[in-house]
């Protein structure tokens, strides 16, 4: 939902600028949201962030779920452009 999306934005803010060693949760969280709305371009850029952050502050556990979310962001944005090709062949 929306407001999961904002809260998700604020926390990453926060965490970013004050309390660095959950800023990598947060932003795990904000991509896996992303995701699971289907804003795949978004999820992307937001698991690369969380990857980033995750490995600045030595979260492996974070990493890997964030490294989860960018593959299947991939996997999606990948599936959107072949059923775009597909309906285009069909026409």
């Amino acid at each position: 939902s929306a407001e999961a999306m904002a809260c998700a934005r604020t926390a990453l803010e926060i965490h970013t600028r004050l309390d660095k060693a959950f800023a990598a949760c947060s932003a795990t969280l904000l991509a896996e949201g992303l995701l699971l709305a289907g804003d795949w371009n978004a999820a992307q850029v937001a698991a690369q962030n969380a990857i980033a952050l995750s490995q600045y502050s030595i979260r492996q556990n974070y990493e890997a779920i964030a490294q989860g979310v960018l593959a299947r962001a991939l996997a999606g944005t990948g599936t959107r452009r072949m059923a775009r090709r597909v309906g285009q062949r069909t026409r």
